[in-house]
């Protein structure tokens, strides 16, 4: 009862000196995610999510509500879940200007508005190569493993959970360059207000080149090339501007480029097969 007779009396002195349309704040965010999340408690309560652009905030309310009855039946519901909700009054020409239905906002990174987007990103991998055979290894050298990564991805976002990329990447060491065609379907199995968990699985072609042969003093290679499959985690945290996000990722994937050596003073031969590709990377995310 106190508690009841406490919200009236905010409610009152919060709504005494305007003439306007009464409305509820929820609060204020910068994440459209979150937005997005409010939205749905709204709609499952019956009431209408409204929202206010505010630089990079946004601010939120629900309304606007016939009379002051209704109003504070309304808070006294919206407290239970938004314990700072508070009534206030808006002019109509504020309303009008300034506020628009939440429908047409979805959220940030992944908005449905822009289903479409374009990532480029930076990375290191390390992509070892197995040496066997019979040639004398001191014949060798063994490539460098590891070094800095490039890629860019387009993709579509199906719904709030699923999307899919097509992406091309170059794998450096020096000794070597991997590039890589893909495409991926991803998840998003974790949503919080601020950012999101995914994984999905990526398959493609792949081929390598040798800037330099592992074989000493033998002729310049073409490389091989094969087919790969694995796995990806990422995650995704959208920025202040509307449709920019950060991306970062781990891959693991699978394949089987093996180059074959032959000593030309010999009929020896020995094989460099790299099967594994390890890639962590971090990007930005445009969507439109």
């Amino acid at each position: 009862m106190v508690k009841k007779i406490l919200i009236f009396l905010v409610f009152f002195f919060s709504t005494l000196s305007f003439a306007s349309d009464i409305y509820i704040k929820l609060g204020t965010t910068t994440s459209n995610k979150q937005v997005q999340q409010i939205k749905n408690i709204i709609d499952s309560m019956g009431y209408k999510l409204y929202t206010q652009q505010e630089d990079a905030k946004v601010h939120l309310y629900t309304g606007p509500h016939k009379n002051k009855n209704a109003a504070l039946e309304a808070l006294q519901r919206l407290k239970k879940v938004f314990p700072s909700a508070a009534a206030v009054k808006l002019r109509t020409s504020t309303i009008e200007s300034n506020i628009k239905e939440s429908s047409k906002v979805q959220n940030g990174a992944d908005d449905l508005t822009r289903p479409f987007f374009v990532t480029a990103s930076l990375g290191f991998h390390n992509t070892k190569g197995d040496l066997s055979g019979t040639i004398d290894t001191t014949l060798i050298e063994e490539p460098k493993d590891s070094g800095m990564s490039y890629g860019i991805e387009f993709g579509y976002k199906l719904n709030r959970s699923v999307w899919f990329g097509i992406g091309y990447e170059i794998l450096g060491t020096g000794d070597l360059t991997i590039n890589n065609a893909y495409m991926s379907a991803n998840y998003n199995f974790l949503q919080a207000s601020s950012f999101d968990l995914y994984g999905g699985i990526v398959a493609g072609y792949s081929s390598l080149k040798w800037n330099s042969d592992p074989l000493v003093d033998a002729e310049s290679l073409s490389g091989p090339s094969s087919f790969f499959a694995g796995a990806q985690l990422g995650i995704s945290y959208p920025l202040g501007a509307r449709g920019l996000a950060l991306i970062g990722s781990y891959s693991l994937l699978n394949t089987s480029l093996k180059t074959v050596l032959s000593d030309p003073n010999t009929t020896t031969t020995s094989t460099i097969e790299h099967t594994m590709m390890h890639n962590l990377k971090l990007g930005l995310q445009y969507s439109f």
